[in-house]
C-alpha cells in the first residue's frame, strides 16, 4: 500500500472532509476544441469521468455536477453523481445553480453543514489525490479563507470558498465566476502548492490532450 493511498483511506474512514461540498463544473461549450471536450478520451476515460474520479479522492459531504450536456447527465446517472442540467448562458449562472442546490440540500438535512464549497474543473485531468487532500486540509485549518491550488505562486484551480462568501457566490456579476471574488479579496486567498506544474494544466484543444498524456506516470 502506498503512503498516499493509506492516508486517503484514513481520511475516508474518519470522514474529516464531510463539511466540504464539491461542485464539478461541466458546462463549457468547448469552442476551441471543436466538439464537447469533456467527452474526449483521456487515459481510457472521458475527461468528465476523470473529473468524477478526481472528486472521489476526497470524501466530500456532497458532490454535485452542473452541466448543460445530456451526455454528461447520463454519465452522472451511471456513476451515481447528483447533477443539475441547465440551459443558462453564463458562468455566474452555473455557480448560482450549484451553490443554491448545495445549500438547499444542507438545509434539508439539519444534521450536516457545508463549511466550504470546492469548485472542481472538469478539464484538469492530472490533479493528484495528494494535492486535492492537501487543499482540503489547508481549508479546514484556516476555516474562513479562500484556498486554491497553485504552482510557484501562480494560482489555479480547484478553489474552495468558505461559507461567508456564499451570498456573493449567489450574486456574482454577469459572466463572472469565483475568480471575481479571489481578485476582490486577495488578502483572503491562501495558495496551496502542488508538486508538479502539470497538475494545473487544463485542456482546451485536442493537442492539449496529446501534451498532457506525456505527464501520466
Amino acid at each position: 500500500m502506498s503512503p498516499s493511498r493509506g492516508l486517503g483511506d484514513v481520511y475516508k474512514r474518519q470522514n474529516i472532509f464531510s463539511s466540504i461540498s464539491c461542485i464539478i463544473m461541466a458546462s463549457g461549450m468547448s469552442k476551441r476544441f471543436g466538439t464537447n471536450k469533456l467527452l474526449a478520451s483521456f487515459n481510457n476515460n472521458t475527461l468528465f469521468e476523470n473529473a468524477i474520479n478526481i472528486s472521489h479522492f476526497v470524501s466530500f459531504g456532497k458532490t454535485l455536477a452542473v452541466t448543460r450536456h445530456d451526455e454528461l447527465v447520463q454519465i452522472c446517472e451511471r456513476e451515481h453523481i447528483h447533477c443539475i442540467k441547465h440551459n443558462m448562458p453564463y458562468r455566474n449562472d452555473m455557480v448560482r445553480l450549484g451553490v443554491s442546490r448545495i445549500l438547499k440540500e444542507t438545509n434539508r438535512h439539519k444534521s450536516c453543514c457545508t463549511q466550504g464549497i470546492l469548485f472542481l474543473p472538469s478539464d484538469q485531468p492530472l490533479i493528484t489525490r495528494t494535492s486535492l487532500q492537501l487543499l482540503c486540509l489547508t481549508f479546514l485549518y484556516y476555516d474562513d479563507k479562500i484556498c486554491r491550488l497553485s504552482y510557484k505562486e501562480n494560482a489555479g484551480s480547484p478553489c474552495i470558498f468558505p461559507a461567508k462568501y456564499y451570498d456573493e457566490l449567489l450574486n456574482l456579476p454577469e459572466k463572472k465566476g469565483g475568480g471575481f471574488l479571489t481578485k476582490k479579496y486577495p488578502a483572503q486567498v491562501v495558495l496551496v502548492p502542488v508538486r508538479d506544474e502539470y497538475e494545473l494544466y487544463d485542456i482546451d484543444t485536442p493537442d492539449d490532450i496529446t501534451r498532457l498524456l506525456k505527464f501520466l506516470h
